[in-house]
């Protein structure tokens, strides 16, 4: 079995199990909390998922830079980025608490009912700058198994103190068992990384740490935008709709994170192994591989798990969430938008890697503006919280496909051939608006059935989608070169890479 394969199987193994773990969690939280505790929660949530930002791209600098001078054989850079980016999370740490524990004295509305809270979800967010260093260090070694045990590791830990804490204390006891656990987390990811990888060390110079920000600024970036599509919503419901409205959109978005699995775990693998096959030369057939037969391969698979979501979801609403049941819309339409999401990796790796990250930058400026333009629109309009879902989607469509348009231009496709290929990708996400219309059609209550009904229409819906996929162009044509190519390549020149 080749590195790469055997690769994505540790870290897509040890995110499913983490998922599996954090499915617990993620149930019991919102039941703990109620809509409106849980809407605050999905808000305080946003200082942990912003936090990143304040490091200016340096964790992503890492992860490009040290594996290209690695696969280049010049192991003394390699280091030096190593310690560069480790100093600038020391300083970005400073410059987290300083703002966090300023926050609090600005006298915002929307978080004085909350703002004691605050406190523990900077110290929080701190130490996850530290663990993120750590975490990402074993991906910049392509020392995937370890990341897989981490990612249980964590959820393990989060899933023990963080419920405990929940129902012990609420609210509050959310907010500092969200601190403990990252504070365990950081603690082991340390020993871990300098135990198996070789201890490191901050280095202060700001002349090192300026490069690795021009390096790294640009690429996270790109990763905001989807921090910020996903959270965006949370803020326009916060702010126009209140913080009950918020919880109801917020498990919709911890929903959409079992769609990510594949997605993270491919993504993972891919990222350094697309620099170091930039820093071999290696040719377009190659990095074809590596870049664009992931995502056709995702675009097969995602629609078919969204489909049985999104006909599955009433029934889960009802059982297990009935108090969350107006936001059930609003969840069906984030999960479509979920295909777009989870097809940016692959395509932004290969424009980062390129240098192209200008681009990127504004194809994210046209991202946002997307998503806060229809977000609030469609709200004013009197669509709540399913039209912040469709600006969310929509945002994402358009993302992703200025991206993907990028990267074949990059592989040579003309005008013509770009959107022949993009059509192409997106054919399977056409299959299924169109199966899920057809049985809306037949059965017009069907996406809010929690009757027997639903899992029957699911059976038939996953019978049609295979069949489809299986005999039609040009899904058939696409799924025979995938297995083709994985059956060819992956014993081979991946493993080589």
């Amino acid at each position: 079995m080749s590195s790469t394969f055997k690769n994505i199987i540790y870290v897509f193994g040890g995110a499913s199990l983490s998922k599996f773990i954090g499915i617990f969690t993620s149930l019991i939280m919102p039941k703990l909390l109620e809509p409106a505790n849980y809407g605050v929660w999905v808000t305080l949530l946003l200082i942990i998922s912003y936090s990143p930002i304040i490091a200016l791209g340096t964790v992503e600098t890492l992860l490009k830079q040290f594996p290209y001078y690695a696969g280049k054989g010049e192991l003394n850079k390699a280091k030096e980025v190593e310690n560069s980016v480790l100093g600038s999370i020391v300083l970005s740490v400073m410059a987290l608490i300083i703002i966090g524990f300023s926050f609090p004295f600005l006298k915002i509305d929307a978080f004085q009912s909350v703002s004691k809270l605050i406190y523990p979800m900077v110290v929080a967010a701190s130490l996850s700058l530290f663990s993120a260093y750590f975490q990402n260090r074993f991906g910049a070694h392509q020392n995937f198994k370890i990341c897989s045990i981490t990612d249980s590791t964590r959820s393990i830990t989060t899933l023990i103190i963080l419920v405990t804490c929940t129902w012990l204390w609420g609210l509050e006891g959310a907010a500092w068992g969200f601190c403990l656990t990252e504070l365990i987390m950081c603690t082991y990811l340390g020993i871990i990384s300098n135990v198996l990888m070789g201890k490191v060390r901050a280095n202060l110079n700001f002349q090192l740490i300026w490069k690795m920000i021009k390096i790294g600024f640009p690429i996270t970036v790109v990763w905001w935008v989807y921090i910020l599509q996903s959270s965006a919503g949370s803020i326009v419901s916060m702010t126009m709709l209140g913080k009950t409205a918020t919880g109801y959109y917020g498990l919709g978005g911890s929903i959409i994170s079992m769609i990510v699995l594949i997605p993270m775990a491919i993504g993972a693998v891919l990222y350094p192994k697309v620099s170091e096959g930039l820093g071999k030369n290696l040719g377009k057939e190659d990095m074809a591989l590596l870049v664009i037969t992931p995502a056709q391969a995702l675009s097969l698979f995602l629609p078919a798990a969204i489909g049985v979501l999104i006909l599955l979801l009433p029934v889960i609403y009802h059982v297990v969430f009935p108090k969350y049941v107006n936001g059930l819309l609003s969840a069906q339409i984030l999960l479509l938008g979920a295909f777009f999401s989870c097809l940016i990796r692959t395509g932004a790796n290969f424009l980062i890697a390129k240098g192209e990250q200008n681009r990127i930058i504004l194809y994210v400026a046209i991202s946002l503006i997307t998503v806060i333009a229809t977000g609030i629109s469609f709200v004013k309009i009197g669509l709540d919280i399913a039209g912040i879902a469709l600006g969310t989607a929509l945002s994402g469509m358009v993302f992703t496909t200025l991206i993907w348009k990028a990267v074949f231009k990059n592989f040579g496709y003309n005008l013509t051939g770009q959107f022949k290929q993009l059509f192409n990708l997106y054919a399977p996400f056409l299959l299924l608006i169109g199966l899920l219309g057809i049985f809306v059609l037949v059965a017009p209550n069907l996406l809010v059935n929690r009757g027997y009904s639903a899992m029957i229409f699911t059976v038939i819906f996953m019978i049609l989608f295979i069949a489809i996929i299986v005999s039609s162009p040009p899904f058939s044509k696409t799924s025979r070169e995938i297995f083709q190519l994985i059956k060819q390549k992956v014993p081979g020149k991946i493993g080589s890479v």
